[in-house]
């Protein structure tokens, strides 16, 4: 063993397993398919996963971390990564499963890593919570490490500061010796507002849904309260170790093998291993519940914003072109048009190019039905933004009709577009700067500054930014269906 891993092996305790895969739809229109919660700079200029990564960066208490995350979100980890200049263990999710399904795949691949095993301690980690006391945290995990070694998987758990229904609660009992952890003794899923007020009053912690445990632990409760996600857990493991090859480890990414991810349960790892019956309860000795006071937000809702946002004399969070007049207590955010609130408390306001989002805090959660109402319509608005950001550079939709559609697309140097083919649609680009590498049915031509392009129906084109300045190409599409997210299936490669 080198100098290097053995340094490692004693420092950094804790494996990270960052789970990405939410939607996030309580947060449209901000949220969407294309760039989902986890991503979006929500506090402060950052995104919470940016804020993840740095926390795991800046402590030595963390090794290379495991991110867990779709497939179509691939190029914004590895921007995030690029931008930290940190590596890591990436699993690309091909279906969305729920996070019994990925923590077991998490939990097998980390025991079968050959620099960790499966004593190796994992940490299991939301990729949209934030802390605002960063010592007190990592203070929390170091107990959970010592729990963690002796057997014990600890679950963090927050005091509640008020009676929340969005949130589950546990009880712990037999404390040992007054000291930090307790045995978990009761679990309520998401209680309605009179239980969440008596769950309160009566010590009950919300469960962060976040744990550290040994991996091998974390699979032996996963074998025995739910072994139709352990087993194919552990096959989809093996599959991805015959694909390894001899990649290093913290470079590598692995797509999930999909038929068998998506034969998997979806259910929340609550539910799969931690919300077990009350005749288990009385004899599960391992699970143990750590009070996490590390100033913990779940930007789960709107809402929520206000109390990890800056605000001002009236309590209002506002960001971007907005100008709010005898307004309290609300949150008003612009990425597009001046946004004005007069006379309004208590309310939520997010504006975008193309959407406007108003609700009452007290009813923020609707967002995430208004979604579902959208995504039965077969709105875009869910699925993505007017402008869009990927690994080859960026696309922006100026405008669009019935049966067209107008977009600027630009081309970093040295990346690429892979071959597309639409059957209902003819696309005419036109070169505002730079040099395009382009083409169609296998013929490749040069077009400069000025020069056109045209692309008609089933004709197999791709484009390639051989320069050393941005490529941007105007391109109109015209035809019968012009599908907006055409946007998300663009393959990238670089050359």
């Amino acid at each position: 063993m080198n100098s290097l891993l053995i340094v490692r092996k004693i420092f950094m305790s804790i494996i990270p397993v960052i789970l990405c895969g939410g939607s996030g739809s309580r947060l449209w229109p901000e949220s969407r398919d294309s760039l989902p919660k986890p991503f979006i700079p929500l506090v402060g200029g950052k995104s919470c996963f940016q804020v993840m990564l740095e926390t795991i960066k800046s402590s030595a208490i963390f090794d290379v971390p495991v991110i867990l995350a779709h497939e179509d979100h691939e190029h914004l980890v590895r921007q995030h990564l690029h931008d930290l200049d940190m590596g890591a263990r990436i699993l690309l999710e091909p279906v969305r499963r729920n996070s019994g399904a990925v923590c077991a795949i998490a939990a097998a691949y980390v025991a079968g890593l050959p620099e960790a095993g499966p004593a190796s301690i994992v940490g299991i980690f939301a990729s949209d919570h934030l802390y605002a006391d960063m010592s007190a945290l990592i203070a929390t995990f170091e107990i959970a490490i010592k729990l963690a070694k002796s057997g014990k998987i600890a679950l963090m758990g927050i005091k509640p500061d008020h009676p929340a229904t969005g949130y589950g609660y546990f009880l712990t009992s037999n404390c040992a010796d007054g000291g930090p952890s307790c045995r978990v003794c009761d679990f309520v899923e998401k209680p309605d507002s009179e239980k969440a007020a008596e769950l309160v009053g009566k010590g009950y912690l919300w469960n962060s849904g976040n744990l550290i445990g040994r991996a091998d632990k974390i699979l032996q409760r996963f074998a025995r309260y739910m072994p139709e996600l352990s087993a194919p857990a552990l096959e989809i493991v093996r599959i991805l170790k015959e694909r390894e090859g001899g990649v290093p480890q913290h470079l590598k990414v692995n797509v999930l093998d999909k038929k068998l991810l998506g034969k998997m349960s979806d259910i929340s790892m609550d539910k799969a291993i931690l919300q077990i019956d009350a005749e288990k309860v009385s004899v599960d000795h391992e699970l143990v519940g750590v009070e996490l006071d590390a100033g913990w937000a779940d930007i789960g809702l709107w809402s929520s914003m206000l109390t990890c946002s800056p605000v001002d004399a009236a309590g209002n969070s506002l960001m971007g072109d907005v100008v709010a007049l005898e307004t309290r207590r609300s949150l008003v955010r612009s990425s597009g048009a001046l946004t004005i609130v007069a006379g309004l408390d208590d309310i939520v306001v997010v504006t975008t190019p193309d959407a406007v989002l108003v609700t009452s805090t007290a009813r923020a959660a609707l967002v995430k039905q208004a979604v579902g109402v959208l995504r039965l319509m077969q709105r875009d608005e869910v699925v993505v933004h007017l402008n869009n950001s990927h690994v080859w550079g960026s696309s922006r939709i100026l405008g669009r009709g019935h049966r067209h559609l107008v977009r600027e697309v630009t081309i970093k140097p040295g990346f690429a577009i892979d071959a597309q083919e639409h059957f209902h649609q003819s696309e005419h680009w036109t070169i505002v700067s730079g040099a395009a590498e382009v083409s169609l049915n296998g013929e490749v031509s040069v077009i400069h500054e000025l020069g056109h392009v045209f692309i008609k129906e089933n004709v197999v084109h791709s484009v390639r930014n051989p320069g050393k300045i941005d490529l941007v190409i105007m391109i109109v599409e015209t035809g019968s269906c012009i599908d907006l997210s055409d946007d998300l299936a663009i393959s990238p490669r670089s050359s």
